[in-house]
């Protein structure tokens, strides 16, 4: 496991912890999220080492999003949204995290997230800040997914997303993603990424 691998002091600590939630007779649910909540925090103290990541490694963490997203709207709108709003620890994303048979997806952000870190760390990438035409170019991808100008307007105001549908902002989310993934220019599509991926990863 890479977390266990690249952070093997605290990976220890977290293990130290859960055996004495345990003993404490703590329930599953309890121990679950207190797990999820130190993860979270570990991922936030090294958004920076994620985004200096190559940009190879920034797509394995854009698709690997977008494959989790997938997954919990296969299984819910509210999974999928409130993992959007909440991030791991929402109570859905647990609930499969605990799961084997439904914590693949979520497992492989993860790990995505934290091989970033690794590569970050060991061998930083300076990316430029996205320019007007790189957003032009997403935005012609969205318009090929069926986006609206309205649409366009709606996702970049954030007040006016959260008041939007579940099931709508769930959609936009894997749009959005699936866009930044389709765009043919290298170059393009890694300014972008860098930036769509801060909230994923510092989150």
């Amino acid at each position: 496991m890479v977390v266990k691998k690249e952070f093997p002091e605290w990976y220890g600590d977290r293990l130290k912890e859960a055996a004495k939630l345990s003993a404490d007779k703590s329930s599953e649910d309890a121990i679950a999220k207190h797990l999820v909540e130190q993860l979270v925090s570990l991922r936030r103290k090294n958004a920076d080492l994620a985004l200096a990541a190559s940009t190879t490694k920034l797509k394995v963490v854009a698709n690997a999003f977008l494959g989790n997203l997938k997954a919990l709207a296969s299984k819910s709108t509210d999974a999928c949204y409130s993992f959007i709003s909440q991030g791991e620890t929402s109570p859905a994303v647990i609930e499969m995290m605990r799961s084997s048979e439904q914590n693949a997806a979520i497992q492989a952000q993860v790990a995505a997230i934290f091989e970033a870190i690794a590569d970050g760390r060991k061998s930083p990438t300076t990316h430029s800040a996205p320019v007007k035409t790189d957003y032009d170019a997403l935005a012609d991808q969205l318009t090929k997914l069926g986006w609206s100008q309205t649409d366009l307007q709606l996702f970049a105001d954030s007040r006016a997303l959260a008041k939007a549908p579940p099931e709508k902002v769930c959609h936009m989310v894997q749009d959005w993603f699936t866009a930044h993934i389709s765009i043919p220019d290298g170059e393009v599509q890694e300014r972008l990424l860098v930036e769509t991926l801060r909230p994923v990863v510092a989150g």
